[in-house]
């Protein structure tokens, strides 16, 4: 192959990566709940008797989100197979707005918030 027939290959591929079919059907299952938690959050639905605070719900969106941009969008052109340190960095993301969302009454009224100085 010649240069240009790369070039044109490219281009006609997209900007994305072509996900194996495991990880398309994982990408799918996320859209799902992605889905279905709005549905939950925007009714009020609260089913299984959980009902999210509004910081919940956006953690855990970014949870089932934020990892599909790093494992869709190469960081170099011509990467075709996802390497190590998209797969770290996803797991990363969704590790750590999971781990907000599981702990979000102490980041809200524990430690984390500024109080007033002391009059």
């Amino acid at each position: 192959m010649n240069q240009q027939d790369l070039q044109t290959s490219a281009s006609e591929k997209g900007r994305f990566r072509e996900l194996g079919k495991p990880l398309r059907c994982v990408f799918w299952l996320f859209v799902a709940l992605t889905v279905l938690l709005a549905i939950d959050y925007l009714f009020s639905l609260g089913v299984g008797g959980v009902s999210f605070t509004e910081l919940q719900y956006y953690y855990i969106l970014i949870g089932l989100l934020l990892p599909w941009v790093f494992l869709l969008k190469p960081l170099r052109k011509n990467d075709t197979a996802i390497p190590w340190y998209d797969y770290t960095a996803a797991l990363l993301a969704s590790s750590t707005s999971i781990y907000f969302c599981l702990h979000i009454t102490e980041i809200q009224y524990g430690l984390w918030s500024i109080s007033p100085p002391p009059t």
